[in-house]
């Protein structure tokens, strides 16, 4: 089968395969020509066997589909990252700044060594949890609370200004 007619034969399966996924008209649109030009690409690639031609270009369609989701989270993040930024750090960071380092300061040494590790020398949790005598999890619990002990200071010391 030639390549043309793989796509005529594929296409609108592929299309609903990926609107099954989630993807909306125009992403289905746009993965389903992608899926096609990775294969066509592909020297090795041969349209004769109709079920491996399918498996081929599903797979690659979901590749793509998985990676644009991560990339569309990623932007979400981003753009929440930005929200949270407006609404506390006017500028460079001002006071919300300020905060941060002065309860950190005041934090026990440990915690600002764990804190340092995993945020400054970016020690992987398993890393850190040996540097520091703990379990993995304990690393995790621990970091969540410190973040929390932050964020509640640095809220109160805003308040109070």
């Amino acid at each position: 089968m030639d390549p043309g007619a793989a796509v005529e034969r594929h296409r609108a399966a592929l299309w609903r395969y990926l609107r099954v996924l989630g993807a909306d008209d125009a992403t289905a649109d746009d993965l389903v020509q992608e899926a096609f030009v990775v294969a066509l690409e592909r020297p090795e690639f041969d349209a004769s066997n109709a079920a491996a031609t399918f498996a081929f270009l599903r797979t690659t369609a979901r590749h793509r589909w998985l990676k644009s989701c991560r990339s569309a989270m990623t932007r979400r993040e981003v753009e929440h990252a930005d929200e949270v930024w407006d609404q506390n750090c006017q500028g460079d960071g001002g006071d919300y700044v300020a905060a941060l380092r002065q309860c950190v300061d005041a934090m026990p040494e440990r915690s600002r060594e764990l804190l340092e590790a995993t945020y400054h020398d970016r020690l992987g949790r398993s890393e850190t949890a040996r540097t520091f005598g703990m379990s993995e999890n304990g690393i995790k619990s621990a970091l969540r609370r410190l973040r929390a002990a932050l964020h509640e200071c640095i809220e109160r010391r805003r308040s109070e200004q």
